[in-house]
């Protein structure tokens, strides 16, 4: 990393695609992350561009993004674009000379993730991708707790995100496979599989997968089930859904020889929770301090850009989480299990 960005103190960020995430979660995220300022915004819209600038209080806004790119006052860029578009606008980013955090899924295909990365790391730049369920403060003690060895012996898990999708317009990208690069599976799928990852610090070796969908209003998944299994024979699953109206539970549960952890809830946006324990010593509720989930993401990239590493999750995690979508889709079409090994 050159000297002029090792020395910034605060990391100036342009948004590229000014969408709902972008407007309700990251960008407020950016601008309450100690060490992080939101400068510059996109959108190809000139008014949408305009307007989001100035609720957020971003000085400049761009209808293109290389004009954004070209900016020299920007240091990083939150990609928040379809996944279709997350590969090309990651390599021009990283040509000038910024660094990356995007969105999930981190793109469409396992080519689109290598050249993210090795564009990246041409570059000098960091590439962090957005799993900000991994800063969940339940997640964060389950997974301590998991290191400690509460479970004794991991024996099963599973991740389960169950949902009515908001916005079905045939033009929302998410219903539109050549944008989104699949249905459920591939939109909140992968963050069921980054969690399980970063809880049981594993990863999944195969994958067989069960779906259905309702043709009328996807064309993809809409209702998705992944049984996973993971280094050391680990059996695990994750059931994802966004066409299901009247869904109370979005989870993580972990079973293990000595003890199990339950999350209740946690699975979504916001930062609120509480998860429940039980071994031979009995049952207990925990509910950790909240701390904003997406603010802590920044807060890690922005350590990460200031200290010259990786981010966490970063690169090899999205394509990770990339593989094992990309596997399950594979699998409901031939009816087959799918090795990653």
């Amino acid at each position: 990393m050159s000297e002029r960005k090792a020395s910034i103190m605060t990391i100036r960020f342009g948004i590229i695609g000014a969408g709902v995430i972008a407007d309700v979660r990251m960008a407020p995220a950016i601008r309450e992350a100690a060490g992080a300022e939101l400068v510059a915004v996109h959108a190809r819209n000139p008014e949408k561009a305009r307007s989001f600038a100035a609720r957020h209080g971003a000085r400049r806004w761009y209808s293109e993004a290389q004009a954004l790119l070209d900016d020299r006052e920007v240091d990083a860029v939150y990609i928040a674009t379809p996944p279709s578009q997350h590969a090309e606008e990651t390599e021009a980013a990283a040509q000038a000379g910024k660094h990356v955090l995007c969105e999930k899924p981190m793109a469409i295909a396992l080519e689109e993730c290598d050249r993210m990365i090795a564009a990246c790391r041409r570059a000098d730049v960091r590439l962090g991708l957005c799993f900000m369920l991994r800063f969940h403060p339940v997640h964060r003690r389950m997974r301590d707790l998991v290191t400690e060895g509460f479970l004794g012996q991991p024996k099963m898990a599973e991740a389960r995100l169950v949902f009515e999708l908001p916005d079905k317009s045939p033009t929302a990208f998410r219903l539109q496979p050549a944008l989104g690069g699949g249905g459920a599976v591939m939109d909140v799928g992968v963050h069921g599989v980054d969690i399980l990852r970063f809880m049981l610090g594993r990863d999944v070796e195969a994958v067989s997968a069960f779906s259905d969908h309702d043709p009328s209003v996807f064309p993809s998944d809409d209702t998705t089930v992944m049984a996973l299994c993971f280094d050391g024979d680990l059996p695990a699953s994750v059931g994802v859904s966004f066409g299901v109206p009247f869904a109370e539970r979005s989870n993580v549960e972990l079973y293990g020889s000595a003890g199990s952890l339950f999350s209740v809830d946690t699975l979504g946006q916001e930062s609120e929770g509480r998860f429940i324990a039980i071994s031979a010593a009995g049952r207990r509720e925990e509910a950790p301090p909240v701390y904003n989930q997406y603010v802590a993401l920044v807060d890690e990239f922005v350590a990460a850009v200031r200290e010259g590493r990786e981010p966490v999750p970063g690169g090899a995690d999205g394509r990770a989480a990339q593989a094992v979508a990309l596997a399950a889709y594979e699998s409901i079409h031939t009816g087959t299990v799918v090795s990653l090994r």
